[in-house]
């Protein structure tokens, strides 16, 4: 299973923590905007809590 994630800076953090990243898609509500997909792991969603406190 996949999560998506939408804020860059966010992205990074979560590839620096070792995050199994999957790659970009264009967003469907902006086509100047990429979306960034990961892989749905309880660990990452750990860290997007921690991250998202931050």
């Amino acid at each position: 299973m996949k999560k998506t994630i939408m804020k860059k800076s966010l992205a990074k953090k979560l590839i620096e923590a070792g995050h199994d990243f999957r790659g970009t898609e264009e967003n469907k509500r902006n086509e100047n905007l990429v979306v960034y997909k990961f892989t749905k792991t309880p660990e990452l969603i750990a860290d997007l809590i921690r991250f998202s406190a931050q």
